[in-house]
This record gives C-alpha cells, sequence and structure tokens, in this order.
C-alpha cells in the first residue's frame, strides 16, 4: 500500500511539471517577444503582434543603403529618403512577429530582406541568383588572298561589280583595285585621287 501510494504521488508531481511544461511553451510561441505593452514604434524588425507590442506603423522612412529594404516609394531627392510601408508577419522560426518591410508594389512582404536573420511567414527561401558566362564570341577567320571576302575584309582579288564611282569617287572615273595586303579598296588609281572615296 506504502509503494502504491508513493507510485501515485510521483505520477502526480510528474504530471504536474508537465502540464507547467506546456503552458510555458504556450506562452513563449503565442508571445511576441519581450516588448512590456504599447504599440510597436513601426521600426524594421520591431516586434508587433495584438499583445504585447501591438500592430507594426504603417510605414518607415529609411536613407537607401545596401542592407536596407527596397523602397516602396520613390527616393525624395530633397532628402534623400525613401517611404517603405510594413505589415506584421511571423518569424519562419519562431512564434514572434515582426514589421517586416513590403515588397515594391505592395503585395506582400519583402521576403529577400532578413529580419534579425529571420525570413517571414515560413516562405521558401529564394531561389539561388547566378550570372551565366557568357559564350565566347567566334571569331570569323580571314585570310587576305584566298578570293573570299571575310570579316572585316572589304574585298579579295577582286572588286566585284565596285568602281570608283559606286564608292563615292569624285570625280567618278578611274580604276578601283584591291589591296594584296589588306584587303581593303585601293583608290590611287581614281582620278579622284582618293578624295570623297569611302
Amino acid at each position: 500500500m506504502g509503494r502504491t501510494s508513493r507510485g501515485i504521488g510521483a505520477y502526480r508531481t510528474l504530471g504536474a511539471v508537465v502540464l507547467v511544461m506546456a503552458v510555458s511553451a504556450v506562452g513563449v510561441i503565442t508571445s511576441c517577444g519581450g516588448g512590456g505593452g504599447g504599440g510597436s514604434n513601426g521600426d524594421l524588425c520591431d516586434q508587433c503582434g495584438e499583445r504585447p507590442d501591438g500592430p507594426c506603423a504603417s510605414s518607415i522612412t529609411i536613407v537607401p543603403s545596401e542592407g536596407q529594404p527596397q523602397c516602396t516609394d520613390a527616393v525624395d531627392p530633397a532628402t534623400g529618403t525613401c517611404v517603405v510601408k510594413l505589415a506584421c508577419r511571423r518569424k519562419v522560426d519562431s512564434g514572434q512577429r515582426r514589421c517586416y518591410p513590403l515588397a515594391p508594389g505592395g503585395a506582400d512582404v519583402d521576403y529577400q530582406f532578413r529580419c534579425d536573420g529571420s525570413r517571414p511567414g515560413g516562405t521558401p527561401g529564394p531561389a539561388p541568383t547566378f550570372t551565366p558566362t557568357p559564350a565566347p564570341t567566334a571569331t570569323v577567320q580571314q585570310s587576305c588572298g584566298n578570293g573570299t571576302v571575310e570579316g572585316t575584309e572589304e574585298c579579295d582579288g577582286g572588286v566585284g561589280n565596285e568602281t570608283c564611282g559606286t564608292r563615292g569617287c569624285s570625280p567618278p572615273g578611274g580604276s578601283l583595285s584591291c589591296s594584296t595586303v589588306t584587303c581593303k579598296f585601293d583608290f590611287s588609281l581614281c582620278f579622284s585621287g582618293g578624295a570623297g572615296c569611302n
């Protein structure tokens, strides 16, 4: 009988401990953190919620810089500041809520922006960004003197239907030729002496 009483007493004590732990856990999960009542001032990463800190302010004004969220409105050129609208969202890794910036366009919070290391709303992480390596630009192989106009050559082994006149020489007469060294038009025998030729 004495053992049975002690066993029941131990179970009662264990049950009381489990009950206290469960109540404490619920208190932690539903809490917004260590705020002392009143309302959230709306700063980024500030706690928010119905209890104990209250809702976020509707927006804050920041000086845009690296590490800051994207501006909701355009930057004011007179002050160099911009407005960031805020929304209260639960953190992905705890029951706490934070004032997160709205995404540009105001559709939802800006999930790219980290608030004290935590992402809001249990959303998947953003896809990693990468810059693809551009494919090397193919260079056109050219060989002056092979009879085929390639790359930057103007001519190769002849001038085709071109004349001093069609190449803009003034006066237009004379004999247009093609340099066998550079595969560029040679205007030296045109009557213009090269004037106006192209």
